[in-house]
């Protein structure tokens, strides 16, 4: 049986990864701020293929049985002289030995000859002289039971305008050279963002292929050149963790992520991904949000449409230390060429899912082991059982799913399972932003986007304080988002209430608690919150205290001045500082962007808004109730009517007053005898409503409406 003949384009790069440690030498000079010592053995493996380079190694080595399954053609840019070793590096193992103990590697009778791949440089004759071949060198630390990946260096030549220009030329005459493009029956395009995939090379491609099947995956979230890709040719979109990144960063997807707290896919993510499969309707599309998470849906063109959700992000140690969607994306490629027959999109997922798992488990000894060398248990064996299964990959009805996330934002929340004949009020659709949290005002969603990125951007870089201010009514929650909002940021959690301290020393002592904390814990970002910034301390506000700490990282005390390390700062309050309030302007610049304002927008002619604070209401409710009593699963369609009839603008401290004075809840139902007694005078209820809800009260208390904290991940129909 021939070889398949696949043709890897892309960024091909050079990874290499040092393990280190503490280096005690008497006898070193000019050792700076840190002296490290590599770990590694002289004949371990230090080096792999990066980017197009390991795709195209999963591809080369893949094998069903002992049956070998692809001839790689490599289409890419490296310097000139590195191609014959770049070819050899396609077997892991010609890597042993390769480490920076040696200047020189004439192994070229010892190393076996690579019959089954070609690589053709894109910059092609002199010009490959003036392009260099991307190094990334990774240094990891270790550190008694743990390793910390310490820095990274690359060596990456930049590409001029001009350099570009005369590659983009070179290009089209180097894939004319090609003899056997012919028979490519199979692109798959690995792009970094480094220059090797442009749109005029994919018009050169597509014109010379048109029968060949395209498999693509990029960081840049919608490349200019998806347009280039044949629609009806192309069989994979996957967008990696940067990619699925930017799109939320960029607001392409106007959720802040693409799978909710409880796993299941967001309405906007769902969406979007509607928008690629419209695009590419013979395409699978497949999302990797983050770390090991997978969103994906089947091809527009198949009978029936489904999605199917990994939503376990990994807490393994080597997941986020060595490669992953390099690995799944040549994985999966194989599985739905190759794979077992009519093996369908959950099958190839699961399988991939194992496959790259287990990859990362064996790979992450390159940095633990100083021996370490590649072994061909790293190989995809296509139809191999794993010991390990990562994860579970749950299926959904793609357009049932849609369909529930448009009935959650009207009919008082209510989603109609209609094949089980159930419906559901499921509290968690309320809490895609941040976990636990219920937010259906848009403004309200916008603001906790904008403080998950910023939290997400403080926690990478950590080199200055970012700070922020909630202003919203008393009783709506504030302190409560804040817990919830370091949970999910996984920042240690600091809180202070100016309306708790007596005297100036008192926020003193707060200062020297968060550097105190900082200090003990340097390792961990720190989430400081400031609850009634407003109030007065001593007759006098407090927004001057926070001026040096927040602009400069100092505060004084007796003369002496203290540091305090970067931390993320939100402070609350019920309305924004007064221009005539002592330094409350200059307060508001050291803001990093002007104070979110929560619910305040609302008008009674914006019925957009309006309907947001409905739906809102009775969601918090629903998680009140929930919360007030653990055992209850139902509520009757009187209680939510009689929900829907509070005050528009009711708080979160009014409804738990509310729910807490329900009457007699047993067996796990409430229903219209467990209200309060006359629950409606006290929120000043019209009489004809009451009448009206009245009349339909026994015919509402005979529907019961599940209540749904987590998702249940099922075929809805």
């Amino acid at each position: 049986m021939s070889l398949e003949k696949i043709l890897v384009l892309g960024d091909w790069l050079v990874d290499e990864h040092w393990a280190v440690g503490l280096h005690r030498s008497q006898s070193a000079s000019r050792i700076g701020h840190r002296h490290s010592r590599a770990l590694h053995v002289a004949q371990c493996s230090t080096r792999s293929l990066c980017g197009a380079g390991q795709t195209a190694t999963i591809l080369y080595n893949a094998k069903d049985g002992a049956r070998e399954l692809f001839d790689i053609i490599g289409l890419g840019l490296w310097h000139k002289g590195d191609e014959k070793e770049l070819l050899r590096m396609l077997v892991p193992e010609n890597n042993n030995g390769k480490t920076p103990y040696r200047l020189l590697w004439n192994d070229d009778a010892e190393t076996p000859s690579i019959t089954r791949a070609r690589l053709y440089n894109l910059a092609g004759g002199d010009l490959a002289e003036r392009v260099g071949t991307t190094r990334v060198i990774r240094v990891y630390e270790h550190k008694q039971s743990r390793v910390d990946l310490r820095e990274r260096i690359d060596w990456e030549l930049r590409l001029t305008q001009q350099l570009r220009g005369d590659i983009s030329r070179q290009a089209a005459k180097v894939v004319e050279q090609i003899e056997d493009l012919k028979d490519v029956t199979a692109v798959v395009v690995k792009d970094l963002r480094k220059g090797a995939v442009t749109k005029e090379l994919l018009a050169t491609l597509t014109a010379r292929l048109k029968e060949a099947s395209w498999y693509v995956s990029s960081k840049q979230w919608h490349p200019d050149w998806l347009g280039m890709l044949p629609k009806e040719q192309t069989k994979l979109v996957l967008v990696p963790q940067l990619a699925a990144d930017a799109a939320i960063r960029g607001g392409h997807v106007a959720s802040s992520s693409w799978l909710t707290i409880g796993g299941s896919g967001s309405q906007e993510a769902m969406e979007t991904i509607n928008d690629l499969a419209n695009k590419f309707p013979n395409a699978h599309v497949v999302v990797l949000p983050a770390g090991m998470q997978v969103l994906a849906r089947t091809a527009r063109t198949e009978r029936n449409q489904f999605g199917y959700i990994q939503k376990e992000v990994s807490s393994q140690p080597y997941h986020g230390l060595v490669p992953m969607a390099s690995v799944f994306f040549p994985a999966l490629v194989s599985e739905l060429r190759l794979g077992p027959k009519n093996v369908g999109l959950k099958a190839a997922l699961a399988s991939t899912l194992d496959y790259t798992d287990e990859w990362m488990r064996l790979e992450y000894g390159r940095i633990i082991e100083e021996d370490w060398s590649p072994t061909p248990a790293q190989n995809l064996a296509l139809g191999k059982n794993h010991d390990r299964h990562f994860g579970v990959v749950s299926e959904i009805t793609w357009e049932s799913s849609i369909r529930h996330w448009e009935e959650s934002k009207s009919h008082r929340g209510v989603v109609t399972y209609r094949r089980a004949k159930i419906d559901k009020l499921q509290i968690w659709r309320a809490m895609t932003e941040v976990g636990d949290y219920v937010a259906c005002l848009p403004s309200k969603r916008k603001a906790l986007k904008s403080l998950i990125e910023h939290g997400r951007l403080f926690d990478r870089e950590r080199s200055r304080n970012m700070a922020f201010m909630l202003i919203d009514a008393p009783g709506s929650g504030k302190s409560y988002l804040v817990d919830c909002l370091a949970r999910q940021l996984g920042m240690r959690f600091l809180k202070f209430n100016i309306t708790q301290m007596l005297t100036r020393e008192d926020l003193l002592r707060c200062f020297d608690k968060i550097e105190t904390t900082g200090a003990n814990n340097p390792q961990e970002p720190i989430l400081v919150f400031i609850d009634e910034i407003n109030a007065e301390l001593g007759g006098a506000n407090v927004y001057d205290a926070f001026l040096a700490p927040l602009e400069d990282g100092i505060y004084v005390r007796a003369g002496d001045t203290f540091h305090i390390r970067p931390c993320f700062w939100i402070f609350a309050g019920t309305r924004e500082p007064k221009k005539e309030e002592t330094k409350g302007s200059d307060f508001l610049s050291r803001l990093t962007r002007p104070p979110f304002i929560f619910g305040n927008d609302a008008t009674g002619d914006n019925e957009e808004v309006n309907e947001a604070f409905r739906l809102e209401k009775i969601y918090v409710c629903g998680a009140t109730i929930q919360r007030v009593f653990p055992d209850v699963r139902r509520v009757t369609r009187a209680v939510l009517r009689a929900i829907d009839m509070l005050p528009v603008k009711i708080t979160p401290r009014e409804i738990s007053q509310f729910v807490k004075r329900f009457r007699s809840v047993q067996y796990g139902t409430i229903s219209s005898e467990n209200l309060p007694v006359k629950w409606h005078e006290e929120f000043n209820i019209g009489a004809r409503e009451i009448d009206e809800w009245n009349e339909q009260k026994l015919k509402d208390d005979e529907t019961d409406v599940i209540l749904e904290r987590s998702p249940e991940l099922v075929r809805g129909v």
